[in-house]
């Protein structure tokens, strides 16, 4: 038996990401037989609300449970944390193996995050198998502790439907005219005060948090869109990824978090057929540039000259490129192989195998 079990906030209702990443994952889990087993977290609920909404699906999945089975869990698992290993002894009780998919590691994340990455790694030695980003992410985390058995799962999907993207590929091949889209939760952008500074380059704003009389002759808020529709509204040449408070480096918390972290944002470039921009040094920057769909850079003033040396046929190779890896995103086909290559390992090993070292109240 398969089964995956997603916690996700019932009640936010605003036009960013949000919890699309998520139920995209729950949405392949599902269409590759994981039964699906949600837990709502209500933000403005009370505590005990929402551990009585855990524990309530916890004793449904346990009593419908096969011996042996197979559970993904999706983590981080919004503020029921100290359950979790609660929740992995019950899966051993029927000698099931659990799988965990990484979204975020708020340690590195929020520079005032309540608990470590130490406790975060104890978390997640409680599981048998633990899908990381890519291997930066994989090798920080093995290097403070983790020792249970990894796979990558290299991007996040971003699932789409047959008409979203048949309007994508529709679209007309055209040159690049020095337009950069930026989308996400404008607000906690700080670098997007100082974008008027970057010279002949047009950046083109998605998102909420945003005050259009902030707009500047280079800067423009161009709406806000769900998840869904944001797709087909992107218009611009490029997608860039970008975090922190600085237009010269990407630095600070959100702006290291990128070495470690594949931003959902740069999926919804890729199934929109953007060419991408981002740091040098990120974890995403390493994926652009083994598959040529955009460029790297250390800083934003260094777009100008990103345009300026940017050749036709150049532009037109990343967008094709682009093509393949957009099919793939936009059907879930990473996550799927991710996840062949995780419940392989998992069934590999021996009846109650279990290789993490949980040691803390954080557990």
């Amino acid at each position: 038996m398969k089964c995956q079990l997603r916690m996700y906030y019932a009640n936010v209702e605003n036009n960013t990401a949000g919890s699309k990443a998520t139920l995209d994952c729950s949405l392949i889990l599902e269409e590759i037989g994981f039964k699906n087993y949600d837990v709502p977290v209500y933000s403005k609920k009370s505590v005990l609300l929402n551990i009585s909404s855990l524990l309530l699906r916890l004793l449904k999945l346990f009593y419908h449970l096969h011996a042996r089975s197979t559970v993904v869990i999706q983590y981080p698992l919004l503020g029921v944390h100290k359950y979790l290993r609660t929740m992995i002894r019950l899966l051993r009780i029927k000698r099931s193996k659990s799988i965990c998919i990484i979204h975020d590691i708020d340690s590195l994340r929020h520079a005032n995050c309540k608990f470590s990455l130490s406790h975060e790694i104890i978390r997640l030695n409680n599981f048998d198998v633990v899908i990381c980003h890519n291997t930066g992410m994989e090798h920080l985390l093995m290097e403070h502790g983790l020792t249970t058995q990894t796979c990558i799962g290299v991007v996040f999907d971003y699932l789409l439907d047959r008409n979203a993207v048949e309007q994508i590929n529709r679209r007309p091949l055209k040159a690049p005219n020095r337009k950069v889209a930026f989308a996400g939760n404008l607000g906690k952008s700080f670098f997007l005060k100082d974008l008027n500074q970057v010279q002949d380059v047009c950046f083109s704003l998605y998102g909420p948090g945003f005050n259009p009389e902030e707009e500047q002759d280079n800067i423009k808020w161009c709406g806000s869109f769900n998840a869904e529709e944001l797709p087909v509204q992107l218009d611009a040449d490029f997608g860039l990824i970008w975090d922190g408070d600085s237009i010269h480096a990407c630095v600070g918390y959100l702006g290291s978090y990128l070495k470690y972290n594949n931003p959902h944002k740069a999926s919804l470039y890729m199934v929109s057929q953007l060419p991408l921009i981002a740091p040098k040094q990120s974890a995403i920057g390493n994926f652009i540039e083994e598959n040529a769909i955009g460029v790297t850079i250390n800083s934003l003033f260094e777009l100008k000259d990103v345009f300026n040396h940017l050749a036709e046929e150049d532009y037109f190779r990343m967008k094709n490129n682009l093509k393949a890896i957009s099919a793939r995103v936009s059907s879930g086909a990473y996550l799927k192989q991710a996840i062949a290559s995780a419940t392989a390992a998992v069934e590999s090993a021996p009846a109650g195998f279990y290789q993490g070292t949980p040691r803390s109240a954080f557990e």
